[in-house]
């Protein structure tokens, strides 16, 4: 197998879309004049949230049980160590700053609606200082998230357009 499967393919672009979509709504949001707009903007946000944190963990799932592509041959071994941190961190990422988010969400008493489909109840006491310092840890991690997302953007881009080598169709889809 030097290819990913289709469904991990599928699960890499559905959450580069929804964190591509996440990481400049969750920019704007606080800065949004107050009223449905603002409040729109912020269920989007955490819709998309709890969306990565469930495709994350399914995605985790299938790795685990149907495995992985070995790495591209092209791969010198300290190219191989880079990818491999960088993807091992955006994988802890995808998970625990969307469940940051969650608890963040949960001490300060705001439900979590999932689409507008249905609400995902707080589970905390309320608790609006325990919130700000998990809302500025889950601010630092995305911010982190979002710089470790540039790289791996970069790295694909610069196989797929420099070295024009078989890394960056090992994800592509069609």
């Amino acid at each position: 197998m030097t290819r990913y499967t289709l469904p991990h393919r599928l699960l890499h672009w559905m959450m580069a879309i929804a964190i591509l979509s996440a990481i400049p709504i969750g920019v704007v949001m606080g800065d949004v004049k107050q009223g449905p707009f603002q409040n729109a903007l912020y269920d989007l946000h955490k819709s998309l949230g709890v969306l990565v944190l469930i495709l994350a963990l399914v995605r985790v799932a299938l790795k685990r049980s149907q495995g992985v592509p070995a790495p591209a041959d092209e791969l010198s071994d300290s190219q191989l160590r880079a990818a491999t941190s960088v993807h091992h961190a955006l994988y802890a990422l995808m998970i625990v700053v969307p469940l940051l988010g969650f608890v963040a969400n949960s001490f300060y008493g705001a439900a979590i609606p999932f689409f507008w489909l249905f609400t995902i109840p707080t589970f905390t006491p309320h608790n609006e200082d325990i919130a700000g310092m998990i809302f500025q840890l889950h601010t630092a991690l995305a911010i982190l998230f979002g710089i470790l997302i540039v790289v791996h953007i970069a790295a694909a881009l610069h196989h797929r357009f420099i070295r024009k080598d078989s890394v960056f169709s090992r994800m592509s889809v069609p």
